[in-house]
């Protein structure tokens, strides 16, 4: 009579050592490699979630159909009401009085315009569509806060491009090549 085979898996080799190449990749590798203004891009990413997360896709859409109404309002009263106060104002010259109105103006009016869609707007009980609400709320937060970065970095380019470059010397740019 012949003794029972046994089934047996196949040795393996073992996964990592010295000789052996490293596959894959692992989470803090990928941590490590990233520097504060990864972070911060992170960080803000996630706030414009969160951020869109609580106000919901209506509220936030709201929000800022209110900002700019606000800004295309102040736009267009900066010039009258600057005509109006110049006067008696004469601290600045007129562009820079003009400027500040349209400050002033801008940040009273966006900030009434996102107190009216908070006191008038109430979010639905539905839960389907508040959840709904929530989720493209928290998508329309991260387009939000993506846009936000892309155009704050298109400006600081524009205000750095040619920063640390006295007359005469050539900038960085231009002495690399």
């Amino acid at each position: 009579m012949k003794a029972p085979a046994t089934l047996r898996a196949p040795e393996r080799p073992p996964r990592s050592g010295p000789n052996q190449p490293k596959r894959g990749w692992s989470v803090l590798d990928f941590i490590g490699k990233l520097n504060w203004v990864d972070f911060l891009v992170i960080i803000v990413l996630a706030g414009g979630a969160f951020a869109g997360f609580q106000q919901g896709l209506i509220r936030y859409v709201l929000s800022w159909v209110a900002l700019v109404v606000a800004f295309i309002v102040a736009s267009q009263l900066k010039g009258p009401l600057t005509d109006a106060l110049s006067t008696f104002w004469t601290a600045f010259d007129p562009p820079v009085r003009e400027f500040w109105v349209f400050v002033v103006l801008f940040v009273g009016l966006a900030i009434g315009g996102w107190f009216l869609v908070r006191v008038f707007y109430r979010t639905t009980r539905l839960p389907i569509v508040k959840q709904v609400d929530e989720v493209l709320g928290a998508v329309l937060g991260v387009a939000f806060a993506a846009t936000a970065i892309v155009l704050l970095l298109v400006v600081f380019d524009t205000l750095f491009k040619n920063a640390g470059t006295l007359p005469g010397q050539t900038g960085l740019r231009e002495s690399e090549t």
